[in-house]
């Protein structure tokens, strides 16, 4: 999708982070592309807020799928006047 010109990224329940997680495949292709991971499960966000303190492109928010369109924190990170892509695992 990167190589298609999309530069958000919303993650749905990205799980513990390992290698190869969204942000660093998307950066490959697209550098300043934002990227939002999205989770309800407190160890997952502890572990990814550790993985990705000092990056200015990448946020990791606790919801779920029910409030996330009304969700401030995804309009807060990624603007609607552009593609979104939406990844749910």
């Amino acid at each position: 999708m990167a190589e298609q010109g999309i530069r958000q990224f919303i993650d749905l329940g990205s799980g513990l982070p390992t290698q190869g997680n969204t942000h660093e495949a998307v950066s490959q292709v697209a550098p300043g592309a934002r990227v939002v991971y999205v989770d309800h499960d407190p160890m997952v966000l502890a572990h990814a807020r550790a993985l990705l303190s000092g990056t200015d492109t990448t946020t990791v928010i606790q919801a779920t799928c029910v409030i996330l369109p009304r969700c401030s924190a995804i309009r807060n990170c990624v603007p609607s006047s552009t593609a979104v892509s939406r990844m749910a695992c």
